[in-house]
């Protein structure tokens, strides 16, 4: 008989918390303006052919495409979660930056409810995200 190695719940929790308080970060970069600076650097000394281009606007360009990726395998998770409750509180925490009481006075859930659907939400997150790289074993 195979045993499966124990879910550690808390760190499991934390990681899909750490994961999602991201969000903001990656809007932020998902939504930047493909603008070029229009400086000039001058120098007297010749370029060096490093096999690298250092171009702004690509390092801006591939920014935006890595935050937009993200942005979408976290709505992935999200979507592919069982019980819609759990969508529509993370989406109210982490999306809306709602607070907490807020959110749970809304859904018409008492607070300890709301922290035990919480939980199961986020577990069910890291399940579901990126081939569960969330999860932490004991």
């Amino acid at each position: 008989m195979m045993f499966l190695p124990e879910l550690d719940e808390k760190k499991t929790r934390a990681n899909a918390k750490r994961k999602l308080k991201e969000i903001p970060r990656w809007q932020l970069l998902a939504n930047t303006k493909d603008k070029q600076r229009v400086t000039t650097t001058l120098s007297h000394e010749p370029k060096a052919k490093t096999g690298k281009n250092n171009s702004q606007v690509e390092r801006l360009a591939l920014t935006k495409v890595s935050a937009e990726q993200e942005l979408e395998e976290i709505k992935k998770a999200i979507d592919l979660l069982t019980e819609p409750i759990y969508k529509e509180i993370l989406k109210c925490k982490y999306y809306k930056r709602q607070k907490d009481f807020i959110t749970f006075t809304e859904l018409d859930y008492s607070e300890a409810m709301f922290y035990i659907l919480l939980n199961k939400a986020l577990i069910e997150f890291a399940f579901a995200y990126r081939g569960r790289i969330l999860l932490e074993l004991k």
